[in-house]
């Protein structure tokens, strides 16, 4: 019984993560927001970390519902709106709490 539950709290057991979101790759999303001081889109921040687009959009998804990203609409010329996203503020410190 005593391997089946732990003697100390870890430290995500304060806040654990959802299923599939991951704390390295999470950090890699928001440093590469932080290196730009501009709005990204999820494939800017794909390349910039090295993951597919569909990962990285995952990721600021979550981040948005979090609120530590704000996610905008970007208009071109033609064709589909982008969803742009910046870094908010408070994200770093609320990623080092995690």
């Amino acid at each position: 019984l005593s391997r089946m539950t732990p003697s100390e709290p870890t430290r995500t057991a304060s806040r654990t993560l959802p299923k599939g979101i991951d704390r390295l790759t999470l950090r890699r999303v928001v440093d590469a927001l932080a290196c730009e001081s501009d709005s990204l889109t999820a494939m800017q921040v794909a390349r910039i970390m090295g993951a597919s687009r569909s990962t990285a959009r995952r990721y600021l998804e979550f981040l948005v519902a979090e609120q530590a990203v704000s996610a905008e609409l970007g208009y071109g010329d033609v064709g589909r709106p982008e969803r742009r996203y910046r870094l908010l503020g408070a994200a770093k410190g609320w990623l080092d709490s995690l």
